[in-house]
């Protein structure tokens, strides 16, 4: 199975209050959510009939009033997104989002990974495609931060490849900047035409503690190897020759099995 991911993985313990106010009084309410054993169908107003989505808990975020709970079994893992569209009161009377059932086990996950179809389709040797807006007709679309294959998460494709037995391969090197808004770099682009890194992310390391993610354009490359770029956003004002850079977004550079890519 295939998975996306939309944010990080993170327990879930939030407590929500912000200054709303309500003009009578209101008893609170407690809301059950099990994936393991609920149903949307259901009432979700005890521990017999919890529901089972985000998405359930979702349609009715708007409507939670000061007090009201909203508790998720502990043990079991919610994928998709929750947006929590009202608080409570400054007064002590919080919309909390919580959990139940045995102490003993794991705290509940919100998992933003969602599952992919199995539509993939050949679009050249050892790479599959998969159009998301056919495969989700209807949906909105999402921002894609990740692909998981087996439980293993991928790599997005980048030039240089990544390399974790040799981490300072996977950095290009600049050996100066003619501007605050353009780079050369004299070795590594052996192979790659002008204009190849038009429109991609370079990230670029500003300082010992500074990276920053912009856009490449005007790329030139030259017969012994070197290339000079532009970038969308001004370098940082102490930036050195030496500090690396590395490309992503770039289609033609997902050419390493465990890569993806996404436009």
């Amino acid at each position: 199975m295939t998975w996306i991911t939309t944010s990080w993985r993170h327990l879930f313990a939030i407590v929500v209050g912000c200054c709303l106010s309500f003009g009578q009084d209101y008893t609170p309410s407690f809301y059950f959510v099990s994936s393991s054993v609920g149903s949307d169908s259901n009432d979700g107003g005890s521990v017999r009939t919890p529901w089972r989505s985000l998405q359930k808990v979702q349609s009715f975020a708007g409507s939670f009033r000061p007090g009201d709970q909203i508790l998720f079994l502990r043990g079991d893992t919610f994928r998709g997104t929750l947006t929590i569209a009202r608080g409570g009161t400054a007064d002590g009377g919080p919309v909390t989002y919580g959990n139940y059932g045995d102490p003993c086990l794991p705290l509940p996950i919100v998992d933003g990974m969602l599952p992919l179809p199995p539509s993939w389709t050949s679009f050249s040797p050892g790479v599959y495609r998969l159009d998301l807006s056919a495969a989700a007709p209807g949906q909105t679309v999402p921002d894609v931060r990740g692909l998981y294959w087996r439980g293993q998460r991928q790599n997005l494709a980048r030039f240089p490849n990544r390399n974790d037995t040799n981490p300072q391969a996977m950095w290009l090197r600049a050996t100066n900047r003619t501007s605050l808004t353009s780079i050369y770099s004299a070795t590594g682009f052996a192979g790659k035409p002008s204009g190849h890194f038009n429109n991609a992310v370079v990230r670029l390391r500003q300082s010992n503690w500074l990276y920053q993610a912009t856009v490449a354009s005007a790329f030139v490359s030259n017969a012994d190897g070197s290339a000079s770029f532009s970038v969308a956003d001004s370098l940082y004002q102490r930036w050195q020759a030496g500090f690396g850079f590395y490309f992503e977004g770039v289609l033609a550079e997902l050419d390493t099995p465990t890569e993806w890519h996404y436009d």
